[in-house]
C-alpha cells in the first residue's frame, strides 16, 4: 500500500506540473512549449508530447470513473483522449510516457481561499501539500507573500499550483480613495485591476456600503474577474448573504451572513461580552445564530425556503 501511495503521489505531481501553463494570474493555452524545466524527482515539463497510458478517468462532474484511457498532453493542453488498446499498433507515443495501470486521473481541484500564514511556514511546504492532494490552482489570501514569485510561476521556474491571489478593491491601481469609492467609477477601477493582472477581488471592506458593494461586484464581473466576500458579523445589517448574492458577488466565504438573512432584524442576539476580534469567542458563538434562526418557525421556514431558493436563483457559490 505504501508503494502504491508513493507512486500515485509522484505521478500526480508530474502530471500537475506538466499541465501548468505560463501565466501571470491568467491561464494561457500553450500547446507548443519552447522551454522544458526539470526539478529532479519532483517534476518536469512541459513536454511537447506527454502520454499517460491505461489510466482510469474521474470526469470531475460527479459521474463514476471510466476507462481505461490513453491521454495525450501537448504543452499544457489535453489534446486527445482515447480508449486504451494495448494491441493498437498506432497507439500514441510521446517524449515521455507514464504507465497508468491501476491509477486514476482527475481534473485539478481549485482552492480559491487559501491562507499562507506567516513566513515561518515555507511556501514550498504549502505548495507541495496542495499539489499532492490534487489542488492545481490556489487563491492565496495573503497576496503579499506571493508577489515576488508570480513571474517565476508564470515561467514554470517554481513548483506551485497556479496562483490567483485575492486582492482588495482598487488594488494594483493608482486611483485615490475618493475615486475608488464612487460607484460611478467602478467600471474604470475594475478594468484597470483586471488589466494589471487581478483575477480575484475581495469585497469585505465594501460591506458597509451596499451601493458600492454592488457596483464593484458587477464591474469586476463585466471586466472578466470574480469576487468573494467574508461577511463580518458587524456588516450583516448592511449586507448579508442574500444581499451579497443579489448584488452580484461570485462567492460567499465561510458561514457568515446566511442565517442572519432570515432574522427579522438581520443581526443575531449577541452576548454582551462578544468581541469579533476574539476568535475563540467568535467561533463559540458562530452556531448560535443558526439556533436562533431555527428555533423560530417563521425564520426557519424563511431560511430553508425563501433564502435558499434566492441563493440558487442568483447563482452565488458557497465557499466554506
Amino acid at each position: 500500500m505504501k508503494m502504491l501511495v508513493l507512486r500515485n503521489f509522484v505521478i500526480t505531481f508530474i502530471i500537475c506540473f506538466s499541465l501548468m501553463p505560463a501565466q501571470l494570474e491568467k491561464v494561457e493555452f500553450k500547446p507548443e512549449p519552447t522551454k522544458m524545466v526539470e526539478f529532479g524527482d519532483l517534476g518536469a515539463g512541459p513536454y511537447k508530447r506527454l502520454v499517460i497510458r491505461n489510466v482510469m478517468v474521474l470526469p470531475g462532474h460527479g459521474g463514476p470513473a471510466t476507462g481505461p484511457y490513453d491521454i495525450l498532453v501537448t504543452g499544457n493542453v489535453i489534446a486527445k483522449l482515447q480508449r486504451h488498446d494495448p494491441n493498437n499498433p498506432d497507439r500514441m507515443e510521446g517524449d515521455r510516457v507514464i504507465e497508468g495501470e491501476n491509477l486514476y486521473i482527475m481534473p485539478g481541484m481549485l482552492n480559491l481561499h487559501l491562507h499562507l500564514r506567516n513566513k515561518s511556514l515555507p511556501l514550498d511546504y504549502i505548495f507541495y501539500l496542495q499539489l499532492a492532494t490534487g489542488v492545481t490552482s490556489i487563491g492565496p489570501a495573503e497576496e503579499g507573500r506571493v508577489q515576488e514569485i508570480l513571474e517565476d510561476e508564470r515561467n514554470n521556474e517554481v513548483i506551485s499550483p497556479r496562483l490567483f491571489p485575492l486582492y482588495g478593491w482598487g488594488s494594483k491601481t493608482d486611483f485615490d480613495e475618493e475615486f475608488r469609492m464612487d460607484p460611478a467609477n467602478a467600471d474604470k477601477v475594475a478594468k484597470r485591476m483586471i488589466k494589471n493582472g487581478v483575477r480575484q477581488v475581495y469585497l469585505n471592506n465594501l460591506c458597509w456600503n451596499p451601493t458600492m458593494f454592488g457596483a464593484a461586484a458587477k464591474a469586476i464581473e463585466r471586466a472578466g474577474g470574480i469576487t468573494a466576500v467574508h461577511i463580518q458579523p458587524s456588516s450583516t445589517t448592511q449586507v448579508n448573504a442574500l444581499d451579497a448574492a443579489r448584488l452580484g458577488v461570485t462567492m460567499i466565504v465561510h458561514h457568515y451572513g446566511y442565517a442572519e438573512s432570515a432574522l427579522n432584524r438581520q443581526v443575531m442576539n449577541y452576548p454582551v461580552d462578544y468581541n469579533f476580534l476574539d476568535e475563540n469567542k467568535r467561533f463559540r458563538e458562530a452556531a448560535q445564530v443558526w439556533i436562533e434562526a431555527g428555533e423560530n418557525p417563521e425564520t426557519r421556514h424563511r431560511l430553508l425556503n425563501d433564502i435558499a431558493d434566492s441563493l440558487v436563483y442568483y447563482g452565488v457559490t458557497m465557499q466554506p
